[in-house]
């Protein structure tokens, strides 16, 4: 019998696609970090959001979906963006501090933490560009770091971690000046500057864009203090003095620290083509690694 003036609709039942898996897996591995570095058990969470712990176990394997209102919940209580528990980017040490548990990586790795991740992911990336992402994770398993919760730009992580993996590159046959191009080149790259890139892409000249790494210099590097000034027209003196924690010896007498500076210069004479300007030269007048006080350079601008 037909129905008159209304049209019968027919509902489909939406198709589950990798995308919605893939993202499920990555939320679930999300979820059962924070609960990890927090210390918060399933039981606990599945009260916090008014469920069963069966659910939180679901939702930990990817095989049932979080509701808006589950993911408002779980960011109010671990203090985590949404965004970045979406994408797994959490920093999880501050979570570990909100929390008072261990930072989820080796305790060595937590000594004199004044390094961001963003510092050492172009590395970390550069090293997967050429010997492939197996053999960065062998290489961060050889540093007992195959649990990798470090993915949030700014989290913290100790110098020993740089040093160290710039041994065990070294000691792999791998050419750290090899890498050097690569390494610069992911340094300025979005996903490492964020917001700063946008910023550092807008000079117009040479001059301003190294004054304008100058004043922004904190969120580039953690083992250095830079002081620059105008030297004529056509010429910066920077000098870089190790921060309190990379003066003492062992940080000064390590085989690959050296490797720190020559990576900011590099980034230096690189920094004006993000905005389409030629490299600058940089002449070193002397090192810290050589027994000077400081690095002092001349940039030719």
């Amino acid at each position: 019998m037909a129905i008159t003036g209304m049209t019968k609709m027919k509902h489909k039942k939406k198709k589950t696609t990798l995308n919605d898996v893939n993202q499920n897996l990555r939320i679930g591995r999300a979820l059962q970090s924070i609960r990890s570095v927090s210390r918060v058990s399933q039981i606990k969470l599945a009260e916090i959001l008014n469920t069963e712990q069966s659910a939180i176990s679901r939702i930990e394997k990817g095989t049932q979906n979080l509701s808006l209102y589950e993911l408002h919940l779980i960011c109010l209580h671990f203090d985590v963006r949404a965004d970045e528990f979406l994408r797994n980017e959490i920093d999880y040490w501050r979570l570990a501090e909100k929390f008072g548990t261990p930072a989820p990586y080796p305790e060595r790795y937590t000594r004199n933490p004044f390094v961001r991740y963003r510092q050492v992911s172009p590395l970390l990336e550069a090293l997967s560009l050429a010997k492939g992402e197996a053999f960065k994770e062998r290489i961060l398993a050889d540093m007992n770091f195959e649990n990798f919760l470090v993915r949030h730009p700014d989290q913290k992580i100790g110098t020993w971690f740089e040093l160290d993996l710039l041994e065990k590159i070294e000691t792999s046959k791998i050419s750290v000046p090899g890498l050097m191009p690569s390494w610069t080149s992911m340094s300025l790259t979005r996903k490492c500057l964020g917001d700063l890139h946008t910023s550092l892409s807008n000079h117009h000249s040479k001059k301003d864009a190294i004054l304008g790494w100058y004043l922004n210099a904190d969120l580039f590097e953690s083992n250095f203090e830079y002081d620059i000034r105008l030297q004529g027209e056509s010429e910066l003196r920077m000098d870089a003095r190790p921060g309190h924690h990379f003066a003492e010896g062992h940080f000064r007498d390590h085989e690959q620290s050296h490797y720190l500076c020559d990576s900011r210069k590099s980034i230096l004479e690189q920094i004006p083509t993000l905005s389409g300007l030629k490299t600058v030269k940089i002449h070193e007048d002397q090192c810290y690694f050589q027994g000077a006080e400081s690095c002092t350079y001349r940039i030719a601008v």
